[in-house]
C-alpha cells in the first residue's frame, strides 16, 4: 500500500499523522460489502449537525483488502 502523507496544519505533529482535530462525533458510511469506506468527525453539534472537521476515505482492491486510506478534509 502506497503512503502519502498531507498536512492539513500545524496541528499535524500533535494529534497524530492524519491530523484528526479534536471531535465529539464519529460518522462512518459501508459499502455492499461491510467494507468502511467514509470516517466523518464532527465537532459540536448532535451527531452530524455539528461542524465537520475531518473526513477520511478509504478503498479496497478486488479482494476485499484495504488498499488507500485518504483524508479528503
Amino acid at each position: 500500500m502506497a503512503f502519502e502523507a498531507k498536512r492539513f496544519g500545524v496541528q499535524e505533529s500533535a494529534f497524530g499523522n492524519m491530523g484528526i482535530p479534536p471531535h465529539d462525533h464519529v460518522v462512518n458510511s459501508y459499502d455492499a460489502g461491510n467494507n468502511i469506506i467514509d470516517v466523518k468527525y464532527y465537532r459540536g453539534g448532535q451527531q452530524a449537525s455539528g461542524k465537520l472537521v475531518a473526513r477520511i476515505e478509504l478503498t479496497y482492491d478486488g479482494a476485499g483488502n484495504l488498499a488507500t486510506v485518504t483524508r479528503t478534509k
